[in-house]
Order: structure tokens, then sequence, then C-alpha cells
């Protein structure tokens, strides 16, 4: 559980500095799989989605 709050955190920082930043420079940096943040990207669309 502890590493999956990591990545959240990680990619809360990415999408604040996309703006500036290639985003895969950020991932790379971050140390996750670009695949993995629009992987959690895609999710948190689909399940705002469904609360409307």
């Amino acid at each position: 559980m502890k590493k999956w709050k990591m990545t959240l955190k990680k990619i809360r920082i990415i999408d604040r500095l996309k703006e500036n930043y290639p985003i895969t420079l950020l991932c790379k940096i971050a140390g996750i799989s670009r695949n993995s943040y629009y992987r959690y990207k895609r999710g948190i669309k689909r399940d705002t989605e469904l609360r409307d």
C-alpha cells in the first residue's frame, strides 16, 4: 500500500510540472513508467464520469 501512495504522489507532481517539462522526462525522473501514468489518468476520468 505504501508503494501505491508514493506512486500517487509522483503522479500528482508530474501533473503539476507537465506544463513545463515533457511527461516522458518527468516519468523517467520519478521512476514510473509513462504507461502507468496514463493508465492512472484514464482511470481517474472513468471514475469521474461515473459519478456525474
